[in-house]
């Protein structure tokens, strides 16, 4: 499995670079769309709904934001069945972004440009003023940024760190951005590997998982290794709020019971989790005294409320008056064990599971002044008018090509074999003038293999290079494979000048 995902910026012509790297390859696009339509395929919920979850449908509402976490994960369970079950795709849009790192086998392709780039194309697409392109890729931009903050642990939508190319698309050219895309499929980093299918089957589980949970109400992250599952409660007011409505459901539908309110008592210590020695006072000592109600019927009604509770274990006091019913959540901690043998019990049960582990997220006790701060963060990089955008590969691509190198002029051909004496140089036709670059790179650097890539019915042009020396010329579109076997055989060919 090989697939390539492409995350953009606005106005940095990703959709002809996109049309072209599938001409190229050959893959198949996948959008959001057709990901959007799949989860609503596989949870039940429709398309509209699961739609809210992407950018443009987010809201700050509570009960949305519940909602909208669910449906992020049917999102993700979408893209890994995607991904397990067919090969050779270009994933193409914010879903891009759901699968973990770890995936060698996906290339993970960032397209954005220079901000005087972004502007150009909207004034030649749109004939928008500068200004108002200005205001539309600003907004634009914190949308991603708010839409990479919540799938990820970066706050930067054009991060490094998140992708393995980086195309300044203004810079380089639509053309020439998808041949270097193309071209990294032959990199040995992103070949399929019994380790890559592996991770992928750990992204199928965890995302299953993920997506089973969320249907009963949890909201947690899931992890797997070699079928090894790690759940993980990342934020305590989204713990103590889903455990909340757990005992609303369970409270309001024993007879008798005319409303429903719930709270923390003043015993509630949300960082008591870090207590090496438990809480001295048992959670059952006191049950009695916290079934208060006012008449006899109101003390019945506490009682049948306790027994309604879903463990004996949870320490919580209970007041009932006149039918409403009021309780108080007194202990952290026996709130995270009891929500934990419970999901533990859940999860052990799901084909597939080896063996489950739960603890807490890094920032499970951040408030939400934290995330303020964090989105803050994320606007001061995306307004940051001093950035600029250069062509990157990851360290992992980079690591395992080392003496490949692929350029898109002359002068820059010719600077790359005299700094760095490349093993193998990928010239690209008709865009360098080949026959000439060719012929100095041949006398000068005779070490130096060179593969040509040219247009289908450019046989001519083609002879010709091989006449004068070039390793092999290959045809667009250009088969991974092949070009992968054919660099590798270029390298081994240079490897006899040593």
């Amino acid at each position: 499995m090989t697939a390539i995902t492409v995350f953009n910026g606005l106005f940095c012509n990703a959709e002809p670079v996109v049309e072209q790297v599938l001409k190229i390859a050959g893959y198949r696009l996948v959008d959001d769309r057709e990901i959007i339509a799949d989860a609503a395929r596989l949870s039940g919920l429709s398309q509209a709904r699961i739609a809210e979850a992407l950018p443009g449908g987010m809201s700050a509402v509570d009960d949305a934001e519940c909602g909208r976490e669910q449906a992020v994960s049917w999102l993700r369970l979408a893209v890994a069945e995607k991904l397990a079950g067919e090969e050779n795709l270009v994933l193409w849009g914010y879903a891009s972004l759901l699968p973990p790192p770890g995936i060698d086998s996906l290339l993970r392709v960032c397209l954005i440009s220079e901000m005087s780039d972004r502007l150009w194309t909207a004034r030649r697409e749109q004939r928008l003023s500068e200004a108002a392109a200005r205001e539309l890729i600003h907004a634009d931009d914190e949308i991603r940024g708010a839409w990479v903050l919540s799938v990820t642990e970066c706050n930067d939508p054009w991060c490094r760190d998140l992708h393995d190319v980086v195309v300044p698309v203004g810079a380089v050219g639509i053309k020439e951005s998808a041949c270097l895309i193309v071209e990294q499929l032959a990199n040995r980093a992103v070949q399929d590997s019994p380790a890559s299918r592996q991770a992928l089957e750990d992204f199928l589980l965890a995302a299953s998982v993920q997506a089973q949970l969320a249907r009963r109400g949890h909201d947690l992250t899931v992890s797997a290794f070699k079928r090894a599952l790690t759940l993980r409660f990342d934020s305590h007011e989204r713990t103590l709020r889903n455990a909340t409505h757990r005992l609303y459901d369970a409270v309001s539908a024993v007879e008798g019971v005319r409303g429903v309110e719930i709270g923390v008592g003043r015993r509630y210590n949300s960082t008591d989790v870090y207590q090496v020695i438990p809480c001295q006072r048992h959670p059952g000592m006191a049950r009695a005294a916290d079934c208060i109600g006012v008449s006899e019927s109101d003390r019945e009604l506490a009682l049948a409320v306790r027994k309604a509770l879903p463990r004996d274990e949870l320490d919580i006091s209970i007041y009932v008056r006149k039918g409403f019913v009021s309780l108080a959540v007194n202990d952290h901690r026996s709130m995270l064990e009891q929500i934990s043998r419970t999901l533990c019990e859940l999860v052990s049960g799901f084909e597939g599971v080896g063996s489950v582990e739960i603890g807490l997220g890094k920032e499970y006790h951040q408030a939400e002044a934290y995330a303020r701060m964090r989105r803050k963060q994320t606007r001061t990089l995306l307004d940051n008018k001093k950035r600029k955008f250069f062509q990157t590969l990851s360290e992992r691509l980079q690591a395992a090509e080392p003496g490949s190198f692929a350029v898109y002029d002359g002068k820059a051909a010719f600077f790359a074999v005299r700094d760095n004496e490349p093993e193998v140089l990928m010239l690209d036709l008709p865009s360098l003038d080949g026959a000439e670059v060719l012929r100095r790179i041949r006398r000068d650097h005779p070490r130096t293999q060179v593969l040509v890539l040219a247009e289908q019915g450019a046989e001519q042009e083609c002879q010709t290079c091989l006449n004068m020396g070039a390793f092999a010329s290959l045809s667009k579109p250009v088969n991974a494979a092949v070009l992968s076997e054919t660099i590798r055989a270029a390298s081994e060919q240079s490897r006899l000048y040593s």
